[in-house]
Order: structure tokens, then sequence, then C-alpha cells
């Protein structure tokens, strides 16, 4: 053993006590990365107001979120906010609630699969809306982790709709009149598609891009497609309806809906699971914060129990 002066003492004290001082002060001075989410194009219209800036909705450049500007989603209600919205505030809540950082990186995809192939890459930690897990497996992508449901079988309702210049189409009553009109939708909608495939007599219409659904439809080469249940009406970035629900029609969408995470963003993976599970192991289910958050915009709603369910049709079509 070396018997050190009180002095030398001193001065290693002094040292290791500067040293930690130092690498404290470094680690501090570089910030953590924050979570990256991908969306498609067209949603950050929704996310207008909390952004760090205006975006341009067409760049294809990325924004940053302040996490606290996100809303929390027992304060949904006060918001005239749809699902796509809701299941983003969710992975604000995770970042916040687990304080993995003070922004978050919002990354845009032309589309949903789009979305999925760029997140598979890493791109980004996780993509912004929830999806069916039959279609992640469909696209045959890898390094891919499937969440815990966040909406569960049955709770994926959409409804009908048709052009505004269309009286005869928004008129009809029976489902032998629905069954016998042509459908419309988009490739990416892979879960829609197959359905509504099912549903319908005369060939089905696909197209490639989602926004050219209402112009197709006003012109008379398609006759309906599915959106969002409790929407009346649908808007484009204009602000100008394109789309009017045909009341008393209902199509159940199978299956449950996860989010999809980069398999090596582990702890973001670990936070989101922990944070729904936390809501879905409530006793009460009145205590499940995320089931109330989807009744509260409206998206599980007895409004709609009474109207006719297309897929009972199926079988005798």
């Amino acid at each position: 053993m070396f018997n050190l002066s009180k002095a030398a003492k001193l001065r290693l004290q002094l040292f290791w006590i500067s040293t930690f001082l130092l690498l404290t002060s470094l680690a501090q001075a570089v910030p953590s990365k924050p979570i990256k989410i991908v969306v498609p194009i067209g949603f950050l219209k929704s996310l207008e107001g909390m952004l760090e800036e205006d975006p341009s909705f067409t760049d294809g450049r990325d924004y940053f979120l302040p996490v606290d500007k996100c809303i929390p989603i027992s304060k949904i209600k006060e918001f005239n906010f749809g699902r796509p919205v809701l299941d983003f505030l969710i992975h604000c809540e995770v970042v916040r609630f687990n304080k993995l950082g003070d922004t978050i990186q919002v990354i845009q995809a032309p589309n949903n699969i789009r979305a999925i192939k760029m997140l598979s890459v890493g791109v980004a930690d996780a993509f912004s809306m929830s999806e069916f897990p039959s279609v992640i497996n469909q696209l045959n992508e890898t390094n891919l982790s499937l969440s815990d449901p966040v909406l569960r079988q049955g709770e994926f309702e959409v409804g009908f709709f048709t052009a505004p210049n269309r009286p005869e189409v928004l008129a009809i009553k029976s489902v032998y009149e629905l069954m016998n009109l042509t459908s419309i939708t988009a490739t990416q909608w892979i879960r829609d598609d197959s359905e509504l495939n099912k549903l319908t007599t005369r060939p089905h219409v696909l197209v490639s891009n989602h926004r050219k659904i209402p112009n197709m439809i006003a012109k008379k080469r398609a006759d309906f497609t599915t959106n969002a249940l409790n929407k009346k009406y649908v808007y484009n970035l204009d602000g100008e309806i394109v789309l009017t629900r045909i009341d008393g029609f209902k199509l159940s969408l199978p299956g449950t809906r996860v989010f999809v995470v980069n398999s090596k963003s582990k702890g973001y993976f670990d936070a989101l699971q922990a944070y729904i599970r936390g809501h879905r192991n409530q006793i009460n289910s009145n205590e499940d914060g995320i089931f109330n958050a989807f009744k509260d915009i409206g998206w599980i709603s007895p409004h709609y129990k009474d109207w006719i369910l297309l897929n009972d049709y199926f079988e005798n079509k």
C-alpha cells in the first residue's frame, strides 16, 4: 500500500471530483435523440398548432412537435379529433410519461404502406397510426414489433360514403341496392379492399392514391367507398366536403388494431407496451383511458348499434 500525504490525497480527491463534474456536464450537453414517428404525408394538417412551425403538408420534410403541446387523451373530448390523431396522441403520452425526450420528430411518408417500409429499415421508431396485424404480415417486412391491441375485435367499424353530387346513391335504403353498386378504395387500404370485394356484385375499383376517390365517385366511375363511421362528411385539405355518409349501413373490419415499432427501438416498445397494459389491466373498464378516449371521439358509440351490419350478408351474397 502506498502512504499518500494529506496534500496528495486532497489532489486526488479534487481530480476525481473535477472529472465527475466534467463528465456530468458533457452528458448534459449532449441532448437525447428525439423519438421518431412516421406519419402519412397529409396527416400533418391534423397536427397544426402542435408543431413548432406551420407545416407545408406536401414538402415531405421532417417537423418537430414539443411533447408539452400534446393534448392529453383524457381531454380529447374537448377537441374535434379523429382516430388517427388519437393514435398519435397515445405516442405523445408514452414519450411524456416515460421522459423519453422533449420533442417528437415527425417524419412524412407518401402513404401507410410506405410508412411501414420506412419503419422496417430504421428510418423511424414507430408508425403513428394503429394497423391490422394481418396487413403488416402481408407486407412481409422485417424488424417490426407489434404492440398489444389499442382497438379490439369488433371495435373497428366503418361507414359508406359517396360524393355530394350523387343523391341517387345517398337515397338508397336496402342492402340489395348497395350490393349492386360499384365500390372503390385505395391499394394501401388492404383490409377495406378485402372486405369490399366480398360485398358487391360488381367489379371493385382500386386506385393508387386515396385522394383520387372522391373525384372518381363524383364522375360516376364508382359509387361509394368506406371511411370512419363517426364522420358525417369527409373534407379535403382545402376544407371542402368531398364525401357524404350513406346513413343506415356499416361494415366491421375484422381483427384488432396494434401499433408497429421498429424492433431495434426496444426501449420505446417496452414503454408503449407498459402504457397500453396499464390501461387495459384496469379491473373497472371505466378506468381504461384508451377505451374511454375512443368513446370520447365517437369512434366507439352506441349511436350506430342498430345500423345494418353488412358483414351479416356476405355468406348470402
